[in-house]
């Protein structure tokens, strides 16, 4: 699903990378790629604290399980 290619076989070690959150890029300052080329700016990336700040505590996304039990990473 990642337009960025980010997962590929690593045929050396014989399974799938994943996307590593742009870690070159979030070293430098900047935020991941796919949050900076969101059309709908839909994404963002930071510490969680600030981004809930920004954001609000709302954590609930119907129909996943509610926010108490699988203490989700997202505003």
């Amino acid at each position: 699903a990642c337009p960025y290619g980010a997962p590929q076989y690593n045929a050396a070690k014989g399974h799938m990378t994943k996307c590593d959150g742009c870690h070159d890029r979030v070293a430098d300052g900047k935020k991941p790629i796919c949050v900076e080329s969101c059309p709908l700016r839909a994404l963002d990336f930071g510490p969680i604290d600030e981004l809930r700040k920004k954001h609000g505590e709302l954590a609930a996304v119907a129909p996943l399980p509610r926010a108490h039990f699988t203490k989700p990473n997202i505003v």
